[in-house]
């Protein structure tokens, strides 16, 4: 089920609450001097927690490519943590291979696309992105021009891990240009056949 929010959603933890979703509301509340704001009350378990956290900062917009693509990829992880049956590929008797879907349960890109809403193709792409491009090189680019550029991120994720950080310690990260040709240069030469054959 979609959570949405109003101001804040908290979920108990003894006598407290841990903030689920509605941090940029709750830090605006206090700017003004607010002592207290009105929260939902949601009872979730750890993973659909993180799920929440990560479908508010999707829905809102205000990240980065490349924080979109690593977000996504993770609630990916998080999702078929929890819905193992939804997983599509692999082999038969391996998890989503060669088995009939359980059509109750969304696929992770049709769940995520209607909690965030983003179209499936754009969450496929954004979750394959952030799932090829380890931590360490999304670390080096933040705040890089690379970092707000889908087209960089996608030919940057179809590299090898080898070849994406020799890209990000060659490159000239202020530049996509230079970055650009970084990459191309790891790209194999197109073959072309002979009109012989």
């Amino acid at each position: 089920a979609t959570i949405v929010t109003w101001w804040l959603s908290v979920h108990p933890v003894g006598e407290a609450f841990d903030l689920v979703a509605g941090r940029h509301r709750m830090e605006a509340a206090r700017s003004l001097g607010w002592t207290e704001i009105e929260a939902v009350l949601v009872d979730l378990e750890v993973i659909d927690r993180e799920i929440a956290q990560i479908d508010e900062n999707l829905a809102r917009r205000a990240l980065t490519d490349a924080d979109e693509c690593r977000q996504t990829a993770r609630r990916k992880e998080l999702y078929l943590l929890k819905h193992p049956e939804t997983k599509t590929g692999g082999l038969p008797g391996k998890a989503g291979g060669g088995k009939a879907k359980n059509a109750e349960v969304a696929s992770f890109a049709s769940d995520a696309a209607e909690k965030t809403g983003r179209s499936r193709r754009a969450v496929e792409v954004d979750a394959q992105i952030g799932a090829s491009i380890p931590a360490d090189v999304f670390e080096t680019i933040r705040g890089t021009p690379v970092a707000t550029s889908k087209t960089d991120l996608l030919a940057l994720a179809k590299l090898t891990a080898d070849e994406q950080r020799a890209v990000v310690a060659e490159a000239d990260l202020t530049s996509t240009v230079s970055v650009r040709a970084a990459i191309a240069a790891r790209r194999p030469a197109p073959t072309t056949r002979d009109e012989d054959d």
